[in-house]
């Protein structure tokens, strides 16, 4: 998996109100669709209209916790090491793994 693009086109939710509204309101995402909400130690799959994959990352960029096809109306843990989470579209993140390190790059 080393160097595998996971999703190609991600949002960044990094203001109190991008991270409040988040995936609320989408009817779908595409499998090369995500979000980053940072900060972020845990999260609610309220209103979403979806089920999603979410992956909890620490300032280490490895994976603290995974969540796979988490139904809406969901609360994750807290999970006091994590520093941002990664939202995808169901099954999209499933290839990784507790443990594993990510590296995020910005397209330019």
């Amino acid at each position: 998996m080393k160097n595998e693009v996971i999703l190609e086109n991600i949002r960044l939710a990094d203001t109190f109100l991008k991270r409040l509204i988040g995936l609320m309101g989408k009817s779908k995402l595409n499998s090369d669709e995500g979000l980053i909400i940072r900060p972020c130690n845990s999260i609610h799959t309220f209103f979403m209209k979806f089920n999603i994959d979410v992956v909890f990352i620490d300032s280490d960029f490895k994976i603290v916790d995974i969540y796979i096809d988490l139904a809406p109306w969901k609360i994750s843990k807290i999970y006091k090491n994590a520093k941002f989470v990664i939202e995808g579209k169901a099954g999209s993140l499933a290839k990784l793994k507790k443990g594993n390190q990510i590296k995020i790059v910005k397209k330019v």
